[in-house]
């Protein structure tokens, strides 16, 4: 039987706002999952697995209808959902009124439930949030080990368990334990990085597409396949842009105009369709400086972090003001063995600059 596991998909939400391709990327979520239909149609996947966030907060009508509609184009595949802590369920949820295709199955309760697909001789396990935070933990109270809790009617089938959580607000899992309980694959949600918990077994699908700066590195889905041999997973790459840190040496040769060239070729070679935090690293002149504006015109440029120093001889600056207040601004960080702090440098560095250029 072959799956594929989807997680905080985040349908409606609009990454990077205030950002000229901010728009671009909220029609990116929907067009991401799209292509992923179009995937599972070619792959004849049997089971699409959906652990939770799909949206981003609760759905409408009518973006149920269109995401009922992508559902629709995969009749043969079985698409079984849980709502997870950004879409919870309400009693007038969307995802209650809505009119499912009949492959759809929605595990909208609050308590674990289970259901049977025969086509895949597989049972999926979950439960969806009624509210926002969920402090109990559940997955692990519920299917303390082995057995426990399974169902057993047809005897020679898979169990699955789609399961949204895993930190102190958001029902945590002790991810030891819940690997002992028989499951042949459990599918994580609601930690946006991709994971694998547990080789074969137990997997993050992390965000289809990535949500924010912080979310560095590449973005997709698991496809696993379930056979006599066991449980086979791996993690897919997807996503149609990265955030991507990109770090630029910088060196006291260098101008403003040079480093920019240098964020410039970079980002042509590495990808333009992506989205980059700029960092500048190394020794700079004294009087070069660096601004964000002068480098989004190269690109998706969402920040630029100048980490370099001023390139300066202190020893010479020190022998050359001896007897100064520049001479003993240097002394007073010489002191001692101890190695600088990254922001004892910066203040020795800065603090000399504006010393030299209040005596000029």
């Amino acid at each position: 039987m072959k799956f594929i596991h989807i997680a905080d998909v985040h349908l409606g939400a609009s990454p990077d706002f205030g950002y000229p391709w901010n728009k671009t990327r909220e029609k990116e979520i929907w067009d991401s999952l799209t292509r992923l239909v179009e995937q599972i149609k070619r792959e004849k996947t049997e089971l699409l697995l959906v652990a939770g966030d799909l949206f981003h907060g609760q759905p409408l009508m009518r973006e149920c209808r269109e995401l009922n509609y992508l559902w629709e184009q995969i009749p043969d595949t079985a698409v079984v959902l849980i709502a997870g802590n950004h879409d919870h369920i309400r009693k007038d949820s969307a995802y209650l009124k809505m009119n499912w295709a009949s492959n759809v199955i929605g595990l909208w309760g609050e308590n674990c439930q289970s259901v049977y697909i025969e086509k895949c001789n597989a049972y999926v396990y979950g439960l969806s949030y009624h509210r926002k935070e969920m402090c109990d933990p559940i997955y692990n109270r519920t299917f303390p080990g082995k057995e426990m809790n399974l169902r057993t009617e047809h005897r020679d089938a898979k169990h699955i368990l789609l399961a949204h959580g895993g930190d102190d607000k958001h029902i945590p899992i002790r991810f030891g334990a819940l690997s002992q309980a028989s499951f042949d694959y459990i599918g994580l949600g609601h930690i946006h990085q991709p994971q694998i918990i547990e080789k074969n077994k137990m997997a993050y699908a992390g965000s289809l597409e990535p949500l924010d700066r912080n979310h560095i590195g590449p973005r997709g889905y698991i496809r696993g396949e379930i056979g006599e041999l066991g449980t086979k997973i791996e993690f897919v790459p997807f996503a149609k842009r990265e955030y991507k840190i990109l770090s630029v040496n910088v060196d006291a040769k260098d101008s403003s105009f040079s480093v920019q060239e240098k964020v410039k070729s970079l980002i042509k070679k590495l990808g333009e369709q992506h989205i980059y935090r700029v960092e500048l690293v190394g020794h700079r002149h004294p009087e070069t400086y660096f601004s964000q504006e002068d480098y989004t015109r190269y690109g998706n440029v969402i920040d630029v972090t100048d980490r370099t120093e001023p390139e300066y001889d202190l020893d010479k600056i020190r022998r050359q003001y001896m007897g100064t207040a520049v001479a003993a601004y240097i002394d007073s960080f010489k002191q001692g063995t101890n190695e600088l702090t990254e922001v004892e440098e910066k203040a020795l560095y800065y603090g000399v600059w504006s010393l030299l250029k209040a005596g000029e």
